[in-house]
């Protein structure tokens, strides 16, 4: 700085933010703007893993909302109010129960995928399913018993002449990630990402369309 032909240093001074000011920021961001970006990943079924729970389970197919336990239709009806387009589409439900009691659940859906059901179905390459919401309550977590409803899904599929099942996690969730490794699944180049701004959602594909190279 010059003042009068006179050389004068300026200093400034960089302080962290508060904590508390921090917190209020990252709270404001988020409900202002989001990105989610969603993988997906393939499993081909002619070479999935047979995999099996570590404890004993029963696996039911569940077509009819009047079939579903009232733990999976609590869950269900608090993500979506159309909770019965579900089985309108023709999405079936495969629970596990453990003593009786439901331990995990996936839904597929045949021929296209959605993230959420108020979406609009975009399509599947041919003889392609997708795997959405799915959940391993907290008691029986870590045995195996989310693989196993896979491998129950992979065989009605198979024998119904699919080639291949697909989801998709948020890319954050690792643990969300590192599931369908474990049953086999493979990341692909193709994602999702989700835009948020003032709660609106707005969906963008990858370049590559999912049912390219199929």
């Amino acid at each position: 700085m010059i003042r009068d032909n006179t050389v004068c240093e300026a200093s400034v001074t960089i302080r962290p933010m508060a904590e508390s000011l921090s917190r209020l920021w990252r709270r404001l961001q988020s409900l202002l703007y989001f990105c989610e970006v969603h993988p997906f990943f393939e499993l081909r079924l002619a070479t999935a893993p047979r995999l099996q729970a570590r404890i004993p389970i029963d696996m039911v197919r569940h077509d009819r909302a009047c079939e579903c336990p009232p733990e999976v239709l609590r869950r269900i009806k608090g993500k979506t109010k159309d909770w019965r387009s579900r089985w309108k589409r023709g999405d079936v439900c495969y629970v596990a129960y453990a003593g009786g009691e439901p331990a995990a659940y996936i839904w597929i859906c045949r021929g296209q995928w959605r993230l959420q059901d108020e979406d609009e179905g975009r399509p599947l390459p041919p003889k392609s399913a997708f795997l959405y919401d799915a959940l391993t309550r907290e008691p029986w977590r870590g045995n195996g018993v989310y693989q196993a409803l896979i491998t129950r899904a992979v065989d009605e599929l198979i024998s119904g002449g699919y080639k291949a099942l697909y989801l998709s996690v948020n890319d954050r969730n690792r643990p969300a990630c590192r599931a369908p490794e474990k049953a086999g699944f493979l990341r692909t180049e193709h994602h999702i990402c989700l835009y948020r701004l003032l709660k609106v959602f707005h969906f963008r594909h990858d370049a590559v369309s999912l049912g390219d190279g199929h």
